[in-house]
């Protein structure tokens, strides 16, 4: 997460440059700052398996809500299979993105190989 901060502090163009958007994203975070890792609508795509399935394979989501409630800090993935037609919920954690989660194919895939 500080890594997005400090990437969203260098888009700003705050004085500085990098070494203290660091400090600042640091600051920020010690303070419960939060970055959403993706919005809501937003497409996303993640290395899963449906409960019948052997493989892991890249499955693509779109962002149906986020839940921070109690601590939580989910994204709940409303995921429609364009093969078969089927419906069905994914949860993904914050922390999942940059991992599991990605919001690019290419990322996903890139991912996926490293599960092979």
């Amino acid at each position: 997460m500080k890594d997005k901060l400090v990437e969203l502090l260098d888009e700003y163009g705050l004085i500085g440059g990098t070494p203290a958007h660091e400090k600042l994203a640091e600051w920020l975070m010690n303070r419960k700052v939060i970055v959403l890792p993706c919005d809501i609508g937003d497409d996303v795509w993640f290395i899963a398996k449906k409960w019948e399935e052997t493989e892991y394979r890249v499955i693509k989501g779109t962002v149906g809500c986020i839940d921070m409630r109690n601590g939580s800090r989910c994204v709940i993935v409303h995921v429609m299979i364009e093969d078969e037609q089927d419906w069905y919920h994914h949860v993904l954690r914050f922390k999942d993105f940059g991992e599991i989660a990605f919001l690019n194919e290419k990322d996903a895939e890139q991912a996926l190989l490293k599960w092979r």
